[in-house]
């Protein structure tokens, strides 16, 4: 055996006997993995390549390389991308889809018609989804509950963050529909059964009360310092522009009381969304 051959690295080695080529590709894995670590990875897959058989996939497996790294590299990027300064995050989101596309069609060149192995398709498709959660992070997000049914909003740990982030009061029923957070350039929250949209300006949950305290409604509206509807704003604004605003008012608990007494035997009460107007043209 050739010296260079016995000096592949083990994932080669442990690949031959089915899809030679395929093993590798779980071990660069940008979610899981520090910068240090990742690009220690990324040297091992080049340095690796070299010792690819000289067939035709091996072939196109070297020709790879560069491509791979472009797409793990921007990848792991944007996974950090709410730890740049908001005003910065648009330009990474746009220099990253470049890098990306150019990647694919590198890889697009390399491989023709041939069979992708799923592995690299596997690392095409996260750079792509990445991309388009980075458009979604600087343009603005909103989560939402979408029923059936209310739930109660849970303590949740808030994140460090460049941007700007609302987030409603833990203790809070959420009626099917209102959103419970919204943000930009900041990562999103994760919170069980609620979906995440684009929103590129936030909405408010305001919930109306009478004379004797009792909750007669909600209306849900894009934020409107001028006209705000009547109401108690739900969604607290903990961080502005980075500057973080302080705490929640009141304990989980004491809000949640207050809320039963309001709604009485109600679990669920009309919700009203106002949509968003386009100021017309002078």
């Amino acid at each position: 055996m050739h010296e260079d051959a016995k000096s592949r690295s083990s994932w080669i080695d442990a690949g031959l006997q089915s899809r030679p080529y395929d093993v590798c590709m779980s071990d660069l894995r940008p979610e899981v993995l520090s910068w240090t670590a990742l690009l220690g990875r990324w040297i091992d897959y080049a340095r690796a390549s070299l010792a690819l058989p000289a067939d035709d996939e091996g072939s196109r497996w070297k020709e790879s390389v560069t491509a791979i790294i472009n797409l793990q590299a921007a990848t792991f990027a944007l996974g950090e991308l709410a730890q740049l300064v908001s005003k910065d995050q648009p330009l990474a989101v746009d220099r990253a889809d470049v890098l990306i596309g150019d990647a694919h069609s590198q890889l697009d060149a390399i491989w023709g018609d041939a069979d992708w192995p799923p592995s690299l398709q596997e690392i095409v498709e996260a750079a792509h989804a990445a991309v388009q959660r980075g458009v979604v992070i600087v343009t603005g997000w909103e989560l939402h509950w979408p029923g059936p049914g209310s739930i109660v909003m849970p303590i949740i740990e808030l994140p460090e963050c460049a941007g700007t982030l609302l987030v409603m009061m833990p203790g809070t029923i959420v009626m099917p529909g209102e959103p419970v957070s919204w943000g930009r350039c900041t990562e999103p929250l994760e919170i069980d059964g609620c979906a995440l949209t684009q929103q590129a300006e936030p909405r408010q949950v305001y919930r109306a009360m009478d004379e004797t305290g009792a909750i007669t409604g909600d209306v849900v509206s894009v934020i409107d310092d001028n006209e705000p509807p009547a109401g108690l704003p739900l969604l607290v604004p903990c961080v502005v522009e980075g500057i973080a605003l302080g705490h929640f008012p009141l304990e989980p608990d004491e809000w949640l009381a207050r809320q039963r007494a309001g709604l009485g035997d109600d679990d669920v009460i009309d919700v009203r969304v106002v949509e968003a107007t386009t100021p017309a043209n002078d």
